[in-house]
């Protein structure tokens, strides 16, 4: 059974010893579905104790098919996995009436779940300065200028705060200094920066500076779905650039 685990989870070889893709196990049937879910269950049985309780994080769940979402709803039926905090993150205005989430989440408050929601916003500016401050390992009151500007960019989004951080440092913006050992940054510079509006035209503006053949291997990517392996893409690259990826 562990063979099924490996061949799923990246990295799990390394404790249990067992080399990853050695089991044919193949995700069809009904009765697939359930085995993988009680092997799930037991793995994170084993992982979690009351003296070392296990959080378990599942993103994006506005999107989730119907096998996660069964996942999902036997984790917390489970009464062996007691120790286990689960974490579902999902975008409210996706998820409306009649969305298998609701009606999941829905069923799993009848039957006596506990369940909390915790709505979140953007962040205000001094989340924002803290962020900043635990990133860049410096005093809050150092990096006050620096974050009120990235606070005023992207208006405390999450996700744009990162991104926008991190494309300070590709520009060069954002330095660190080997003389005084910390970072610096130039105000002026950032302030008259032009930048996108949000977070999808900042990714888009990163993602143009990708070479030619790294953006031909993007877009032959998105035409394959959610996976695809490389000679593939290399075949097909290969055919539309006249060269390999």
């Amino acid at each position: 059974d562990i063979c099924v685990l490996t061949g799923l989870i990246p990295g799990l070889s390394k404790i249990t010893g067992v080399p990853e893709g050695t089991s044919s196990f193949t995700l069809g049937s009904r009765e697939a579905h359930q085995r993988l879910i009680f092997l799930f269950g037991r793995l994170l049985g084993a992982i979690a104790r009351r003296s070392r309780p296990l959080i378990f994080v599942m993103d994006d769940l506005q999107c989730a098919d119907e096998f996660s979402l069964e996942l999902l709803r036997s984790f917390v039926c489970d009464t062996f996995l007691t120790p286990l905090l689960i974490l579902g993150c999902y975008r409210e205005n996706e998820v409306v009436e009649g969305h298998p989430l609701k009606v999941l989440l829905g069923k799993l408050v009848v039957s006596g779940a506990r369940i909390s929601t915790l709505r979140t916003s953007n962040m205000d500016e001094a989340t924002v300065n803290a962020l900043v401050s635990d990133a860049l390992h410096m005093s809050p009151r150092l990096t006050e200028s620096l974050s009120s500007i990235i606070y005023r960019k992207t208006d405390g989004n999450g996700l744009f705060v990162v991104q926008f951080l991190k494309s300070l440092c590709d520009e060069g913006l954002l330095t660190f200094s080997l003389l005084s050992k910390q970072w610096v940054w130039d105000v002026d510079a950032i302030v008259s920066r032009d930048m996108a509006d949000d977070v999808v035209g900042l990714m888009t503006m990163k993602m143009l500076k990708l070479d030619t053949n790294a953006l031909c291997g993007l877009k032959i990517a998105s035409c394959l779905g959610s996976q695809s392996d490389e000679s593939t893409i290399k075949y097909l690259g290969s055919e539309y650039e006249g060269r390999g990826i």
